[in-house]
């Protein structure tokens, strides 16, 4: 009885844990060449990337629809019969003017002018597929009579 106790507490190894040491790191190679030959080379090569286009930000937009006429300036005199305003404008992503900004003030003009830039819708630009905002600057011009 005592040869049995201690044949039982002897490590013996089978023959299928030898096969299991060298599997495992068979297989982890193998997944390795397979993510490699799939992801990584086709990544590697250049003729298949994608291209970019950009429309240039020096292009002007497309002229506005004419302003509508301002309200009449009080106590303006004869020396005020034509003013040009210049006016900064800003767009959002949709050709709508989001900013404006007067450049050079004349006060009873200003919100005639803010007024009637507003009213514009400009065609967005297009960078990489995507419509942008832009800051530009535009003239109104001003008739009194």
């Amino acid at each position: 009885m005592s040869e049995t106790l201690f044949r039982d507490s002897f490590i013996v190894y089978r023959q299928g844990l030898r096969t299991k040491a060298w599997v495992l790191p068979l297989s982890i190679a193998a997944h390795a060449a397979i993510i490699a030959l799939l992801v990584v080379i086709p990544l590697m090569q250049a003729s298949n990337l994608p291209t970019i286009e950009i429309t240039s930000a020096f292009l002007a937009p497309p002229p506005p629809p004419p302003p509508p006429p301002p309200p009449p300036a009080k106590k303006a005199g004869k020396s005020e019969a034509k003013r040009i305003k210049p006016v900064q404008a800003q767009t959002d992503m949709y050709g709508r003017v989001r900013d404006v900004k007067i450049l050079r003030s004349i006060p009873l003009l200003d919100q005639a002018a803010i007024d009637a830039v507003r009213q514009w819708v400009y065609e967005p630009m297009i960078i990489n597929g995507q419509p942008r905002g832009v800051i530009f600057s535009v003239t109104v011009t001003f008739q009194l009579k």
